[in-house]
């Protein structure tokens, strides 16, 4: 989880639910609750900024268990108070409710999700059936149970959720929670399912004249065609996102897509535009405090510097990427950073650091049930096999890649595993033609 987003989002949070109770009965009591949480979150906020403007990209996070060790102690208190509110005072059923979701919310920030998911089950209690904040609430439970990896029950959930916004005709809800379906769909990569409810929900944004939904249908259509191989479709959506997010002043949207279409310049091999794009993205993610968005920056800015041989870049950059999503949990984004490095291996023929660094990054990417990951790996795994001159090991792992990728319909990468292995096999007829002229030498 992202500490530097977390303070922006918590701190808005506590204003909101300050905002909640401040026509209630029991605002008085309340807001001595909340003051020392707001002083701590004042704090916190002056170290971030002071971080940021710095672009110490290793300040940060070195400071990162500190921070989040004060976030955490600092919210305990007021959100066990706002639990005891909830179930001790006579407030309305509505009110119970808002103030659940907040707290809800709150735990999903900090990552705690079975907590969250605890709290968006309580608030059901207290909501009345067919209302928007009912919706919500069911919406957050599809977020949280996605987010464990629970697919099927975050389908079900958005399902009703989709039912009650259908009803109420909130067509902004109906596009998000087409958009969360694709997005449940992509993770377990159901490609071509996700792509559908993404052209839904650009449909119903466009009807709306909705920006920010557009905008964010463009970048997730962009991901899709890139990774269909579609490129020149996912430049068109990428451009159409970030003049979209720039309509709005959406700075953590333009972060995204820049990143998003700077690795899609470097698999076109467009290095200057992808280093620009690059800078754009960290800039911008620099702005928004994203210091995850960040540390993928510098994950994927490792791939441009392995492809300009640049190789001290390419192994710094990987360090700062792992610093960043060992802290933050992130276990795919961790196995990326091993392949990467195991790449910078493979290409400075250190070839059995590069065999346990791809061992590793396969065993990350299969305990976070990430078939992607482990078919990039696979393929890079094979390449350097045929660095070697081992091309039965190549091979092997080429055609593990290869049914990983058309299980999940990645055309792109189907294409490249392919046209190795196609190479492979010319290899081996271009032999026995050579051994069938020999023979025929020495018979003549």
């Amino acid at each position: 989880m992202d500490t530097y987003k977390q303070i922006q989002q918590l701190d808005s949070l506590v204003s909101t639910i300050n905002n909640l109770l401040a026509d209630s009965t029991v605002a008085e009591w309340h807001s001595a609750v909340l003051f020392e949480a707001k002083s701590a979150f004042s704090q916190i906020q002056q170290k971030a900024v002071i971080s940021l403007k710095e672009n110490l990209l290793d300040r940060m996070i070195e400071q990162l268990a500190d921070v989040e060790r004060e976030i955490h102690l600092s919210l305990e208190p007021p959100l066990n108070s706002l639990c005891r509110l909830v179930e001790e005072n006579n407030l309305s059923p509505d009110l119970k409710s808002q103030l659940l979701i907040q707290v809800g919310k709150t735990y999903d920030i900090l990552g705690q999700w079975n907590q969250a998911l605890d709290i968006f089950t309580k608030s059901l209690d207290f909501c009345t059936d067919g209302t928007v904040y009912r919706a919500e609430i069911i919406k957050y439970l599809g977020h949280i149970k996605s987010k464990l990896r629970e697919y099927s029950s975050a389908t079900k959930l958005y399902l009703d959720s989709l039912a009650i916004y259908t009803t109420l005709q909130n067509k902004h809800e109906i596009g998000n929670i087409y958009l969360c379906q694709g997005y449940n769909d992509f993770e377990q990569g159901n490609y071509g399912q996700a792509e559908d409810y993404y052209q839904l929900a650009l449909k119903l944004a466009t009807a709306e004249e909705d920006n920010q939904l557009i905008a964010d249908c463009n970048n997730n259509l962009g991901i899709m065609a890139t990774v269909k191989g579609v490129l020149d479709d996912a430049i068109t959506y990428y451009q159409k996102a970030i003049s979209g997010y720039e309509s709005i002043g959406d700075i953590p949207g333009r972060a995204t897509t820049y990143h998003n279409q700077a690795m899609l310049k470097v698999d076109m091999e467009n290095w200057k535009d992808a280093g620009e794009s690059y800078q754009r993205a960290l800039e911008y993610a620099q702005q928004a405090g994203n210091l995850e968005l960040m540390g993928l920056i510098q994950l994927n800015r490792a791939e441009l510097a392995i492809k300009l041989y640049d190789y001290t870049m390419a192994k710094a950059c990987c360090d700062h990427a792992l610093a960043v999503f060992g802290r933050l949990s992130s276990h795919t984004r961790v196995a990326e950073a091993y392949k990467f490095l195991g790449r910078v291996a493979s290409q400075q023929k250190r070839w059995d650091e590069a065999k346990n660094l791809f061992e590793i990054s396969v065993q990350i990417n299969y305990a976070a049930q990430n078939p992607l990951g482990i078919a990039e790996t696979r393929y890079e795994y094979g390449l350097m096999y045929l660095s070697q001159g081992l091309k039965d090991n190549a091979k092997q792992q080429f055609t593990q890649a290869l049914k990983l990728f058309d299980k999940l319909g990645a055309s792109l990468d189907m294409h490249k595993v392919k046209a190795e292995l196609e190479k492979l096999e010319e290899g081996k007829e271009d032999k026995a033609s050579k051994l069938k002229r020999i023979v025929r030498i020495q018979r003549g």
